[in-house]
């Protein structure tokens, strides 16, 4: 690249027009980034307000749901409007600030669900431990000890030179910033080995473990034969099955943010957008899984939704007046 054309931060700058396709992507970030904000919101209300999830994996699910909720929350306000607007003069430090933001908290959501899974995995295997071993007081100390190495990891990018990463509006996804004109690298280093660390030592073992914890839930029903009427059983596994699942998109989501790597190429912008708003909806569906998959859930919203139904829409109770024996209108001839 010829020094006089270099413009540090020209990744991350607008076209200064929206194209048809600009609109049409924004548009789909910001249906998904509302609604996985809005679940993720419904999400900490429930965990507040009920006793069923007054445990060590309501703990880790709101932890795990506040950084989704931040990291969400940042694709609703800035890039889906960059996105939209496309304009030509955003500061360099803001769209970094997005990314490093953004990057503390989905990694700090990935780690909890990793604490999930092993939660999930102590309930089954060691049901009469798992009390004792996931206390308060372990739980938090794992949240603050998440929270503390999540924010080693986003310092990394500023230790280690010429590594930033930001939000481009037109590739609509974080890519990697050149800091110079000579920079012989197109990718982030430091970008490349921590999506290869979520997807191995985070999203991977979590996966596995996930798979022990299902043959053990598969041994017991078909084995011991463990009556479905048993209630804190059937919880755990519906808590299982939503991890599960949700393992399953999240390790598919972390293959495409390898692959895709942070990379500023034309030819895979389709797969990058994509890949973004993958990860978006995998939010919302962790967010929308606790609420359709908990029975105690379902029965709240129902009963909050015709509350405010019958405030709104009050029934007419007034008694209406008694017309027998009143003589019949005659009738025109």
């Amino acid at each position: 690249m010829d020094n006089s054309s270099f413009v540090y931060g020209s990744e991350l700058q607008g076209r200064g027009y929206p194209t048809v396709q600009d609109i049409f992507i924004g548009f789909i970030t910001f249906v998904v980034s509302i609604s996985a904000v809005s679940f993720g919101i419904i999400n900490l209300y429930l965990i507040k307000n009920m006793d069923i999830f007054h445990n060590a994996f309501g703990w880790f699910w709101a932890s795990r749901t506040l950084g989704e909720v931040v990291h969400n929350s940042i694709h609703l306000f800035y890039s889906t409007t960059v996105t939209l607007l496309q304009p030509n003069n955003i500061p360099v430090p803001v769209g970094i600030a997005a990314y490093s933001v953004g990057f503390y908290f989905i990694v700090e959501s990935c780690m909890m669900h990793q604490c999930l899974s092993f939660n999930r995995f102590t309930a089954v295997w060691l049901p009469f431990y798992c009390g004792r071993i996931f206390t308060k007081k372990v739980c938090i100390m794992a949240i603050i000890f998440t929270c503390v190495f999540c924010f080693g990891m986003a310092m990394c990018y500023y230790i280690f030179p010429c590594n930033l990463i930001g939000y481009s509006p037109t590739m609509y996804e974080f890519v990697y910033i050149k800091c110079s004109p000579d920079t012989p690298y197109k990718i982030s280093r430091v970008g490349t080995y921590v999506n290869f660390y979520c997807l191995v030592i985070v999203c991977g073992p979590a996966f596995v473990l996930d798979l022990f914890t299902l043959s053990k839930i598969v041994y017991i029903k078909k084995v011991l034969k463990i009556s479905n009427a048993n209630r804190n059983f059937n919880r755990d596994v519906r808590f299982f099955a939503q991890t599960f699942v949700q393992n399953i998109t999240m390790v598919s989501a972390a293959i495409l943010i390898v692959v895709v790597n942070n990379s500023h190429s034309e030819e895979t912008v389709f797969i990058q957008a994509f890949t973004f708003n993958w990860t978006i909806f995998l939010h919302f569906s962790n967010s929308f899984g606790l609420v359709v998959a908990n029975p105690e859930v379902r029965i709240l919203v129902r009963t909050k939704y015709t509350t405010m139904k019958t405030s709104v829409f009050p029934r007419d109770t007034t008694v209406a007046p008694n017309f027998t024996g009143m003589r019949p209108l005659p009738t025109l001839t």
